[in-house]
């Protein structure tokens, strides 16, 4: 925690975000004497309260700025559903890409190289984590076929791809204690990106389904 502000500084905080409202040009000394001994009373009683943790009106400030509405174990179970949706999602969309003859077989044999020298056995299709799927889409990019708004439109395309890269890192380094508003932010990047692969509507349908239920649970 960090050095408590000196009483000259909260004098200073109280002046500067009171005075042009309370003191009037026609108030006396006296008067200007009274308003800011209050404000700044009331200024110190707020900043009192992140002061000392063993008070009982003690406010932890990170508290008053977010709403975390689900547990660790739920927000687990909905990355895991989350994730394992996305990567077959990318896995059937590249399956009928390929077949379309839209993959080049060269790019996906690179991309297979360096994932087996880093040590890791060799995936069923493209059952890659969400980044190397990405990269294996990048690789084909001016062929890839893709669906929804962004169709045909690669600056909204490119903005999509990054969106994806984001919520790869997002799972690659995942935090069971999200706020509300970036467990919603899982749920916009996924439905930007299965729109962009066309996926089936029995997808999208499960999407609204796990995004109802942890509305359910979210107050924010």
């Amino acid at each position: 925690m960090g050095r408590p502000p000196t009483d000259e500084a909260i004098t200073r905080a109280a002046v500067l975000g009171h005075g042009k409202i309370l003191f009037g040009a026609r108030e006396s000394k006296e008067r200007k004497r009274d308003i800011a001994k209050r404000v700044i009373s009331q200024t110190k009683a707020k900043i009192e309260k992140f002061k000392d943790p063993r008070s009982g009106d003690y406010e932890d400030p990170l508290e008053c700025l977010v709403t975390i509405s689900l547990d660790t174990v739920t927000q687990a179970r909905l990355y895991a559903e989350l994730e394992l949706m996305v990567t077959t999602t990318i896995n059937a969309y590249l399956i009928i890409e390929s077949k379309e003859c839209r993959v080049y077989e060269k790019s996906v044999a690179k991309i297979l190289e360096r994932w087996t020298k880093s040590g890791r056995s060799k995936p069923i299709e493209f059952m890659f984590d969400l980044e190397t799927q990405l990269a294996v889409v990048k690789a084909n990019l001016s062929e890839l076929r893709f669906y929804g708004p962004a169709q045909g439109n690669y600056l909204r395309i490119d903005a999509m791809l990054t969106g994806w890269m984001a919520l790869a890192v997002k799972f690659s380094h995942r935090t069971l204690c999200n706020p509300d508003t970036e467990v919603r932010e899982y749920f916009n990047e996924i439905l930007n990106i299965l729109e962009l692969l066309g996926a089936p509507e029995h997808t999208f349908v499960k999407l609204q389904d796990l995004q109802a239920a942890a509305e359910d649970e979210m107050t924010e």
